[in-house]
Formats: C-alpha cells, structure tokens, sequence
C-alpha cells in the first residue's frame, strides 16, 4: 500500500515537472524563433542552445527523471541568458558596438557589422595565433582598436565587408605590430636607467 503512494507521488512529481518543462519550453521556442527572425543567431545565448548537440529543441518525450532535470536546467541557462530576449540582444549589441568602436545608424545593421567585425577580428586573433603566435601577448582589445581603425581609415562599411582582404589584414598586422612594439617598449624598457 505504501508503495502505491509513494509511486502515486512520483507520477505526479514526475507529471508537474513535464508541464514545467513544456510551458517553458514553449516560451523558448518562441524567443529562439525570435532571435533566428531578428538575425542574432550568433549571439550567446543562441549559439550555446546551439551547441548542445546541434541545437536540439527542448522537450519531455521519451526522457527519464534525471534527464528532465537536465532539461530544466538547460531551459533555465537559456531563458536567463541576457541574449535570448530580442530586447536584450539589440541592447548588448550598442554595449558591444560602442565597446569596439563600431559606427551604426539603425539597430536593425548592428547584427550584420557586428557579425562581420567579429568575422574579421577572429580572422586576424587566428593569423596571430598560428602564424606569429603572439594573439594572447596583444589582447581582444587592440585587436578590435585596429580592425576599427582600420575601418575607419578606408571609410568601410562593415555591413559590406563579407571577407578579409589581404591588404586589410596587412593594415591590421601593421597597426598591431606598431602598437605592440609600442607598449611593449613602455613597460619592459626602463628609459632612466637607459639615459
């Protein structure tokens, strides 16, 4: 008899957790179905949904309880993750832009020239890495100065550039490495005991 009541409140623990999942669940779909609208599928919390095994959708089909456990917490990561709210996203994109310098008019091109500013400055943190190996020595930041000034100078609009060109990359190497040069020089060389 016992048994039966135990096993009774397991179902129905087992029960209201589903409905949790679903009614959450549902609320995530429509946020991702938001975001993919919006084009910010390569914010944060979209690309981590995504990563979880190719962007499996959430549910309750076939799960066990401790899977559906892991499934409330993966719908909770989402649904509290800043980025997965289009509101949020377009608002992390300013701090973003603002942050690296990158000039917009509208909200709706920040996610193309934000896309593509990553784009590029992956592309050059990559060269630096494999090539010269010095990307973490130089930092994100003064890479995201260069590629910035660099697009300033040649008057480019990011939300145009679909590709790294080699005379870009070479601006960008050339700034760095001048920059690089330069702060390496104000904090390993002592100019007093020089003079």
């Amino acid at each position: 008899m016992q048994n039966m009541a135990e096993l009774a409140a397991l179902d129905a623990k087992i029960r209201a957790l589903k409905a949790e999942i679903q009614r959450k669940a549902n609320i995530a779909h429509k946020r991702l179905a938001r975001l993919e609208k919006n084009n910010l599928t390569f914010l944060p919390a979209y690309q981590s949904w995504k990563s979880y095994k190719g962007g499996v959708r959430f549910g309750v089909r076939g799960k066990s309880y401790n899977e559906l456990i892991a499934e409330l917490a993966r719908l909770d990561r989402f649904l509290e993750a800043r980025t997965s709210l289009v509101r949020e996203a377009n608002a992390y994109l300013k701090e973003v832009a603002e942050m690296t310098g990158v000039k917009w008019r509208r909200v709706r091109e920040l996610p193309d020239k934000m896309r593509n500013f990553f784009r590029i400055s992956e592309k050059v943190e990559e060269y630096l890495r494999n090539i010269e190996g010095s990307a973490s020595a130089i930092g994100y930041h003064k890479i995201w100065e260069a590629v910035n000034e660099v697009v300033e100078a040649d008057r480019l609009d990011l939300g145009e550039v679909d590709e790294l060109s080699d005379e870009m990359m070479d601006k960008i190497l050339d700034l760095l490495d001048h920059t690089w040069a330069k702060d390496w020089m104000e904090k390993e060389l002592d100019w007093d005991t020089l003079i």
